[in-house]
């Protein structure tokens, strides 16, 4: 057996779809020492954006996009 180690690449349309169809397998790919690489096809910027009613207005595509990009690198770490 090879003494290289695992790894694994999601290629995702949008940032999110790595937690709502894959996040089990990510996360316990990640704890067992596979180096997991998250790519999606876009940064969210045409999503939506839901908030609460004192929450803020939609803040445009493309500070939709550095959020959502935030997010993803929040839920990879």
């Amino acid at each position: 057996m090879s003494s290289r180690p695992l790894k694994l690449m999601a290629i995702l349309a949008h940032p999110d779809d790595e937690s709502l169809g894959t996040g089990g397998i990510l996360a316990k790919s990640k704890s067992e020492g596979v180096e997991v690489s998250l790519v999606t096809a876009t940064r969210g910027q045409s999503g939506r954006f839901l908030h609460h009613r004192s929450g803020p207005e939609h803040p445009g595509p493309e500070r939709l996009g550095v959020i959502r990009e935030a997010e993803l690198r929040a839920a990879a770490t």
